[in-house]
């Protein structure tokens, strides 16, 4: 985060680790790297709350961009229907570098629980960055965080 100079794409299942946070955010304002967060729909209330804790405003978020996404929609033969999570996690840097694995942006995966991190560079970026776009597409605003969406 703290190298990023052209971009900052994050896709995350859960998002409660402060210290992430304030570094994505000195990125965007003090260094003016656009930072997109898409985060799971049925979590984003941890992150919101995150927010609110630490006194962040919509003004915080101006060059940050905060969408939602849900896993698939399935329809049962009653005609019940329900979506699953975005458990999808992965980091993407200056579209240069992915950091991605089982580490969710939380405290406790940061310090108690034992996670795997893999850091790849070269042509395989190229996927991350066509599936970032593509997951992007499929995403809605956070209202809490923007008044429109540009």
């Amino acid at each position: 985060i703290n190298k990023a100079r052209k971009v900052i794409a994050v896709v995350m299942d859960m998002f409660t680790d402060v210290d992430i946070l304030c570094d994505l955010i000195e990125a965007s304002s003090k260094r003016k790297v656009p930072v997109y967060l898409l985060l799971d729909k049925k979590n984003l209330k941890y992150f919101i709350e995150m927010c609110d804790k630490m006194g962040f405003t919509k003004l915080h978020f101006h060059n940050l961009k905060v969408r939602t996404l849900t896993g698939d929609t399935y329809y049962t033969k009653s005609g019940k229907k329900f979506s699953g999570q975005s458990l999808t996690k992965f980091l993407m840097v200056d579209c240069e570098e992915i950091v991605t694995g089982s580490y969710s942006f939380t405290w406790l995966s940061g310090h108690i629980h034992s996670n795997l991190v893999i850091r790849l560079t070269g042509s395989i970026v190229e996927g991350f960055d066509r599936e970032f776009r593509s997951l992007y597409a499929n995403s809605e605003v956070a209202d809490h965080f923007c008044e429109s969406e540009e």
